[in-house]
């Protein structure tokens, strides 16, 4: 789980071993520079959970679009081109 609390540049160079710890517990933390939100820092269990949930992501678009071609198979919607100006 996410739970974003801010951090300042300073404090990462003052106390890293802290913000760390921080962001073991919390999930992620936002640096703020310059009164502004600068990086986010996130563990590496956020990142392996985004980094898997953008992979189901991707295959289930992959799946769509072999059903799509499927369904266009059938359908004897395709039309096959010989060259590639064909197609512009």
């Amino acid at each position: 789980m996410l739970i974003q609390s801010n951090v300042t540049a300073t404090d990462i160079q003052r106390n890293y071993r802290a913000v760390f710890n921080q962001v073991k517990s919390q999930g992620s933390v936002i640096v703020i520079t310059n009164n502004q939100p600068d990086v986010m820092i996130i563990s590496m269990d956020e990142a392996e959970k985004f980094y898997q949930n953008m992979k189901e992501k991707e295959l289930v678009q992959a799946q769509k679009a072999i059903s799509a071609y499927k369904q266009a198979v059938k359908k004897h919607k395709l039309i096959r081109k010989k060259t590639l100006a064909d197609y512009l």
